[in-house]
């Protein structure tokens, strides 16, 4: 385990990123920090952690102070059953980390689950959550029918680990998400996996999806009135194009953009676009 660490730890050094930790909600949560200016908080999706936003911190921490947050249970944040995995309780962890680095205001970009973090982060505080950027978002999370043994304790982890915690279960995960598959690199494999490996990361993956299954604030969705940016890849798989014009629909202040040749993750996949359209987006809010 300490070589999993160890090893996280020098990917995000690569990055030109520092790490903190911060002691919020039951867990100590990790984010990567770089540069200065306007604050971009960066959310992954479920299953990545603050590497998927390396071309992010790359292009951008010229221009923004970006902090890339290890949602709890993954990347280099702690894993622990006595901690609670919802949606609510991830949104209030990031919150706390704003709080702790004196941040008043800052833009959330978040891609799938952390997505839908951003968007509960922006009904806890709109003076502090000033606009939303979301890539591939869900606002409803109903699961698929999935084998009751995954949720039973000892089986569930160790039929995630036998599946999905190797090689070939990162690759497939990102064949089936990314539309370009030009990125998926030994070098991108590896850095994916690195995590995976910390002990404890399938237990709180099963607690966590037994948490979020059936999570729904579609209701909630107009009460959402800051400034937003949906960017979608037009051949996302995962949640569908579809979904990001109905919550374009129902928030108050939002556009769509679909990214040609693209999948879940857009700002892996089309890097210098999504850049380009973060930076125009936050020039006009």
């Amino acid at each position: 385990m300490r070589d999993a660490i160890k090893n996280c730890l020098s990917i995000i050094a690569s990055l030109g990123a520092e790490s903190r930790f911060a002691c919020c909600e039951g867990a100590h949560v990790h984010y990567a920090c770089a540069g200065d200016g306007d604050v971009l908080v960066m959310l992954h999706g479920f299953g990545a952690w603050a590497y998927g936003w390396r071309n992010q911190i790359a292009a951008l921490r010229d221009k923004f102070r970006v902090i890339a947050v290890d949602l709890k249970g993954f990347g280099l944040s702690t894993r622990s059953l006595r901690t609670s995995y919802s949606v609510e309780a991830h949104a209030k962890a990031v919150m706390c980390i704003l709080e702790r680095e004196g941040i008043d205001r800052a833009t959330v970009v978040g891609n799938s689950f952390g997505g839908t973090v951003a968007l509960t982060m922006a009904l806890m505080s709109r003076e502090r959550v000033n606009a939303l950027i979301l890539l591939g978002t869900p606002f409803r999370i109903k699961l698929p029918k999935l084998p009751p043994m995954l949720f039973t304790p000892l089986i569930g982890p160790m039929l995630a680990k036998r599946r999905l915690f190797n090689e070939c279960g990162v690759k497939d995960t990102m064949r089936y998400n990314y539309a370009n598959q030009s990125i998926i690199t030994e070098e991108s494999i590896k850095a994916y996996l690195a995590p995976l490996h910390i002990r404890g990361t399938a237990n709180a993956w099963v607690k966590m999806l037994r948490q979020i299954n059936g999570f729904d604030m579609s209701h909630r969705l107009p009460q959402i009135g800051q400034p937003s940016l949906l960017i979608w890849g037009e051949f996302d798989k995962t949640v569908p194009v579809p979904v990001g014009e109905e919550l374009c629909g129902r928030l108050q202040n939002a556009c769509l953009k679909v990214l040609r040749n693209a999948g879940h993750a857009p700002h892996e996949e089309c890097p210098e676009l999504v850049n380009k359209l973060i930076c125009e987006f936050i020039a006009t809010t």
